[in-house]
């Protein structure tokens, strides 16, 4: 009925997958039946004998077809072709390796409709991994001043362990301003080439910080070889364009750049569009960027994400960030035991030479008094406040001719012209303003003389002060980053609890050893 229907001799709606779910099902491979039962509509629930669902896979399998045995004179299927899994396998696992097949499928499919109807496919002629190395070479040359020198020291060292080290999860833990946007791709490239991973896939946690990154990337390897995908993502109507719309689908580029959300809601997606580019996450070095970022809500499935693409799918893991969470201690409370090696371990001096800033206690402040003080300063600030409606409140009272907004208010667009506009004029050294959210704490290259941050978690107060004297220009007594809190502010939710941690950080600690 479906080759009538494909060969324009009937126009009936015909069933073409349920007769393959079954005929794998009967043959003891479940994986399988969900592939082929969700190859257009999306891997089905299994449900339940007393469930009325038709779209379940237990109630397709139920179904009455007409007589398709036809098939057997066209296609060789071996007698029992089992699922390689064991039965005892959990149900983790089990998921995991039901959408990996899938998305083999999935993607064999519409590769195979793609070269049908069109037949040159625009896809594929990018450079291999191994040309990207020489780029290195530009980086580490004649560093100016001891911050660079350091920071030249980090990249060499990152490049060896890229060298030398096998299949894992690492840990690049750095502080503000080490260059790690570098130092995580010069490890991921020689770790590539050593391993042969098949692409790096950079994870960044918010699409406000990707833009610069993925141009920053494009100028190195060429905008031909760098994808970058996610919601606002806009590709050009030229064939370049075309080439990373089709790439979108299925990820064949040989570096990715995308957000925390496309990354995992890819991964526990079941529609075909999401699960399509799985089978091409398999054998690459993925790099995840202010790796503290991944909620806390669901923090127990990401974790078990990674570690299953480390443990099963071939892929090395990068956790990057200037204040890294204990992972070590998630994986082993999840029940699951994982060494975790460090990139690169700098010593006391080393990380001496990254202090640009004193972080100091401000107490509380009413938003006019906050105010009236970042009013009377002369150079260029930062505030971060915790809210969008307390951001906005200070924003009118600020009295700059060169004030900035930046929250998730700001359409995509108006939010990287805003990052683009303040940095210029910092890169000038002149005065400018800018009320932030979080949004900018993590990732923006900014580079303020004075940061204030309301009281939230310890890592955003570091964070934070990653944006003061970024570029250590500064002696420690013309610059500095304060923490404060708002009167009358009663935080509550997730930020209470983080509040409330770095109050007991803070009780027993300075700003300083807590930051160890």
């Amino acid at each position: 009925n479906f080759q009538r229907k494909i060969t324009g001799q009937s126009n009936e709606r015909v069933d073409h997958s349920t007769g393959g779910a079954k005929e794998a099902f009967k043959a003891g491979n479940l994986p399988v039946a969900f592939a082929i039962a969700g190859h257009h509509t999306g891997i089905p629930d299994f449900g339940y004998k007393t469930e009325s669902d038709p779209s379940t896979l237990y109630n397709r399998l139920q179904k009455k077809l007409p007589d398709y045995s036809e098939y057997k004179k066209i296609v060789n299927v071996p007698i029992n072709y089992k699922s390689k899994l064991d039965p005892k396998t959990p149900g983790f696992d089990f998921m995991f390796y039901t959408r990996m097949l899938s998305s083999s499928l999935v993607d064999a499919d519409y590769l195979d409709t793609e070269m049908f109807m069109r037949g040159d496919q625009h896809r594929g002629d990018y450079d291999s991994i191994g040309v990207f190395d020489e780029y290195i070479s530009k980086l580490l040359a004649n560093p100016v001043g001891e911050l660079n020198i350091i920071r030249s020291s980090i990249l060499s060292e990152c490049i060896r362990m890229g060298q030398k080290s096998g299949k894992g999860i690492f840990r690049l833990s750095l502080p503000t301003g080490a260059g790690k946007t570098n130092d995580s791709m010069a490890f991921a490239l020689n770790h590539a080439i050593r391993t042969g991973a098949r692409r790096i896939i950079y994870v960044i946690p918010y699409t406000s910080i990707i833009d610069q990154t993925a141009v920053h990337y494009s100028k190195i390897f060429g905008p031909e070889n760098v994808l970058e995908h996610h919601s606002d993502a806009v590709y050009n109507d030229d064939l370049e364009g075309y080439k990373k719309r089709l790439a979108a689908e299925n990820w064949d580029m040989p570096i990715i750049v995308t957000t925390a959300v496309q990354f995992f809601e890819s991964l526990f997606g079941n529609k075909p569009s999401k699960c399509r580019k799985l089978h091409n996450i398999v054998n690459s070095v993925i790099i995840f960027d202010e790796a503290q970022t991944i909620p806390i809500d669901y923090l127990s499935p990401c974790l078990k994400a990674i570690y299953t693409l480390k443990e099963r799918y071939g892929c090395s893991i990068v956790l990057s960030t200037a204040t890294q969470p204990p992972f070590e201690l998630i994986f082993n409370k999840l029940g699951i035991s994982t060494k975790i090696q460090d990139i690169v371990e700098l010593s006391e001096a080393e990380f001496t030479v990254f202090k640009r800033c004193n972080i100091t206690d401000k107490g509380t402040k009413t938003i006019d008094e906050l105010a009236d003080e970042v009013n009377l300063l002369p150079h260029s600030t930062l505030i971060i406040l915790n809210t969008k409606e307390k951001v906005l409140q200070l924003y009118d009272r600020i009295k700059s001719e060169r004030k900035f907004y930046l929250t998730t208010y700001l359409i995509p667009f108006h939010r990287k012209r805003t990052i683009s506009n303040f940095q210029r004029i910092l890169s000038r050294g002149e005065r400018c303003v800018v009320a932030s959210t979080s949004l900018i704490e993590a990732g923006v290259d900014a580079d303020f003389v004075s940061v204030y941050r309301e009281l939230a978690g310890l890592d955003s107060i570091i964070q934070a002060a990653g944006r003061c004297n970024r570029e250590g220009k500064l002696r420690l007594d013309e610059c500095g980053a304060h923490y404060f809190r708002i009167a009358g502010d009663n935080a509550w939710g997730d930020m209470a609890k983080y509040i409330a941690s770095t109050r007991r950080a803070l009780r027993k600690n300075t700003i300083e050893e807590s930051m160890k």
